[in-house]
């Protein structure tokens, strides 16, 4: 019975990670995910009116509000509209590092290091679950504004605890065509940089980018 089990487990394990989920599945993910977004008033932002997560753990929350100038580039990184699943990632990950750039800006969130430790509890550092929330913000703000229409949302990806090195969580999101998942993780890059949007399976079985995108020192 103990061998079954263990087998039985590991099986679940690697269906888990292997990007297929059933319908059910994926909007029970959504919508616990949804639920959490919901808690911190971050379920239905607008561009006037987004609240910020950072200080380790969503501990805290900022307004943030876009100007139309700054609203106007975000929409212009969709264009022209995307006529394939892939363009429209790369459109997604350039969107986010604007909306990363203004919202560091008001929020002081800009001095965000990619990683955690290095600047851990430093003013304006976040944590993976910081990145992971405001990255389910933006992704629903586009979204919402009819931005992105080839992908949805799952939920959260997790990982580590003691599999693939340290817990981790970032966003995941879904190809409406195919349903292959993909893992939107910002949190590895300084602020205003592209996220990063990898295949689920790979980011499960610990992919970690080959460069750590860092700002330039301000000349003193």
């Amino acid at each position: 019975m103990p061998r079954f089990f263990l087998i039985f487990c590991c099986l679940s394990l690697l269906v888990f990670q292997s990007g297929c989920a059933s319908p059910a599945t994926q909007k029970a993910a959504a919508a616990r995910f949804l639920d959490r977004l919901a808690a911190k008033q971050m379920d239905s932002a607008e561009p006037e009116n987004l609240m910020l997560c950072h200080g380790h753990g969503c501990r805290l929350q900022s307004p943030v509000t876009l100007s139309k100038k700054q609203w106007n580039k975000v929409k212009a990184a969709f264009r022209p509209r995307a006529n394939t699943a892939e363009k429209e990632r790369k459109q997604i990950a350039k969107a986010f590092a604007l909306l990363e750039e203004y919202a560091g800006t008001q929020t002081g969130t800009d001095a965000d290091q990619g990683g955690t430790f290095e600047a851990a509890f430093q003013k304006g550092q976040m944590d993976c679950q910081d990145e992971s929330m405001n990255a389910g913000m933006y992704f629903l703000l586009l979204k919402n504004q009819k931005l992105i229409r080839r992908h949805s949302l799952y939920g959260e990806a997790h990982r580590g605890f003691f599999l693939n090195g340290w817990p981790h969580r970032a966003l995941e999101i879904y190809d409406d065509k195919t349903e292959e998942r993909y893992v939107l993780d910002s949190w590895y890059h300084d602020n205003g940089f592209p996220a990063e949007i990898i295949p689920a399976k790979d980011w499960h079985d610990g992919w970690r980018p080959e460069e750590i995108k860092k700002k330039k020192p301000a000349p003193q």
